[in-house]
């Protein structure tokens, strides 16, 4: 499940998703922004073990997130959250592991992704 999809990141899903026949979930922008929890319960109804959002998803779906949805959530089976194309916050991540962690989401999933481009930013500093 990818909140990435207009970016070049999401389009390598995309095509991997294609080529291998995997499924692949999309959500809307708009659709997270409305309701950014049914991020969370898409992962655990489709039982997605990918996922990718800029920061500041994991941030908002971390506020908007009620605590009576995280009984009802299942996250076990997720292997990769990648965070990228903004700088990615320890403090988010923090936030992020420790309401959804009580869902079954592991400290090992989390993971950075940066492109080209966060690379030729770093490196022109």
């Amino acid at each position: 499940l990818s909140l990435m999809h207009y970016s070049r990141i999401g389009l390598v899903f995309i095509f991997h998703h294609v080529l291998c026949g995997r499924l692949m979930v999309g959500l809307a922008p708009m659709t997270f922004l409305t309701n950014p929890a049914g991020w969370m319960q898409a992962l655990s109804r489709y039982h997605i073990v990918f996922t990718a959002a800029p920061d500041f998803g994991y941030l908002l779906v971390t506020k908007k997130t009620k605590q009576e949805l995280l009984h009802d959530l299942d996250l076990s089976h997720l292997r990769v959250c990648l965070s990228g194309g903004e700088t990615v916050r320890a403090s988010t991540w923090a936030q992020f592991l420790e309401k959804f962690g009580k869902a079954g989401l592991r400290t090992t999933a989390l993971s950075t992704g940066y492109g080209m481009a966060e690379t030729v930013r770093t490196l022109s500093l």
